[in-house]
């Protein structure tokens, strides 16, 4: 899974509008299919390229209304993978989100 999850990073990165469109589908569904307790807690590996990737994507002039807005909601079920660990695993937060959130 780490393989596709960088191809659609790479892509929302550096794609066009139509690719990033398709490739944060794509995420929204992936990261919607995680649901069960042990692939929740292991999908946190996956969260810095994707923050990074939809970060690049947001600001990119091409990039309309709804592209932000479900971009937004990448960074939401982003958050919900690893909301599990604030307060148990706060190095684990910290890893996942300093390099992007500030």
């Amino acid at each position: 899974m780490f393989e596709i999850i960088l191809e659609l990073t790479d892509t929302i990165s550096d794609g066009q509008e139509h690719q990033i469109d398709m490739c944060i589908r794509t995420l929204i569904y992936l990261i919607q299919q995680v649901e069960d307790e042990v692939a929740l807690k292991d999908f946190y590996e996956y969260v810095p390229p994707i923050l990074s990737s939809i970060l690049s994507a947001f600001t990119n002039d091409e990039i309309g209304t709804h592209g932000r807005e479900q971009i937004l909601h990448v960074f939401y079920l982003c958050l919900r993978t690893i909301s599990w660990a604030d307060g148990i695993n706060n190095e684990l937060i910290n890893d996942c989100l300093s390099e992007t959130f500030n």
